[in-house]
């Protein structure tokens, strides 16, 4: 099947375009460039792949949390795509894609995911590698370093830029945690987790295709 997969939820901008085990990515650092760079990437990507958008089969896009403003640009990106070419959409957690990058670039099993949520919060996810890709053990939240408790019975592995930016405020485990080198969410890996989630029937319609901030509030 061919995915194109792309993520604008944090500072990045990630396209991937997959087509059975062949996968290529275009990903390159753009605070708030975003919006003028994600279809140029994407028309790159494909190219590059060697398919066409009519030979899409679906559509993969970083739902969140992150950014509010890359969350929105990836959403309508999706959706303007989907229904360009009727094309079922599969959003997949940026948390999850950063936990199935952590397993691809360092073998970890055992993912506790936390991206700066800004106000002295984090989003946080806890994420386990069984039947080759990563699953969450609970659900996905904001809150403050402190309120956090580390799961039991793992070794566990930390990734993303919440660990560093409040790494005063984490509680006494933080020392038990091993804290992975930065770095940000991969198309690539939200291809992968659509692959999966595309077995398990849980693409939805283009006008399903929402963020998800978290957030009760979101301004």
């Amino acid at each position: 099947m061919n995915i194109l997969a792309f993520d604008t939820a944090t500072s990045t901008c990630s396209v991937a375009g997959m087509c059975g085990q062949k996968v290529v990515e275009e990903h390159a650092l753009l605070p708030r460039q975003q919006a003028q760079c994600l279809l140029p990437m994407i028309e790159r990507t494909l190219a590059k792949q060697g398919i066409g958008s009519a030979q899409l089969d679906v559509i993969a896009f970083g739902r969140g949390p992150g950014s509010f403003t890359g969350l929105r640009i990836a959403a309508s990106v999706a959706q303007g795509i989907a229904v360009g070419l009727s094309l079922p959409v599969i959003p997949i957690s940026t948390l999850a894609a950063l936990a199935q990058g952590a397993h691809r670039l360092y073998q970890v099993k055992n993912i506790l995911v936390a991206l700066d949520a800004r106000m002295q919060q984090v989003y946080w996810g806890a994420y386990q590698w069984r039947e080759q890709t990563m699953h969450s053990v609970d659900d996905e939240q904001v809150v403050t370093p402190a309120q956090l408790h580390l799961p039991a019975g793992e070794d566990w592995a930390g990734v993303g830029e919440g660990w560093k930016a409040y790494q005063i405020e984490f509680p006494a485990w933080f020392t038990q945690v091993d804290v992975l080198p930065l770095f940000y969410p991969h198309a690539q890996d939200i291809a992968t987790l659509a692959q999966h989630a595309w077995r398990q029937g849980k693409a939805v319609a283009a006008d399903q295709a929402l963020p998800v901030y978290i957030r009760d509030k979101v301004t």
